[in-house]
């Protein structure tokens, strides 16, 4: 098994990033390039490739108390977690999580890593994008 983590401090309410983070009908503005996630009620729905490489079941638990987003893709070959907490009233910090049981974090370990990083900086860009549209 192998894990990476990113975070990325955020200028907006903490309730505001959680909310675009967990919006399963707009996920794919943000995540890593080429996933997408389709159809299905939570917790269960499809995780697959933009080239059409893989569809896999997903699970995907949203934890609003906690302002916690869970996931396990397929037979549990990778899982994860997105957690928003509050620094300021008005600044959030954004931690997510990805757990590899396989070996494709072998050959993939330094894309799985940069493609955290990019999708925290997307979901920063939407939340910015959703903030400026409800001034």
């Amino acid at each position: 098994m192998s894990d990476c983590q990113a975070s990325a401090v955020m200028p907006a309410m903490a309730e505001h990033v959680f909310d675009e983070a967990c919006d399963l009908r707009n996920v794919c503005r943000w995540l890593p390039n080429g996933l997408r996630v389709e159809g299905g009620d939570p917790p269960t729905v499809m995780v697959a490739g933009s080239a059409g490489d893989f569809a896999e079941q997903a699970e995907v638990h949203v934890h609003r108390d906690d302002m916690r987003l869970r996931w396990a893709v397929g037979d549990g070959r990778c899982e994860g977690w997105l957690q928003v907490t509050e620094v300021t009233s008005l600044t959030s910090e954004v931690t997510v999580c990805l757990s590899v049981h396989s070996a494709a974090w072998d050959r993939n370990g330094p894309a799985f890593e940069r493609g955290l990083h990019q999708a925290l900086e997307r979901l920063a860009d939407q939340v910015g994008r959703r903030m400026e549209t409800t001034e």
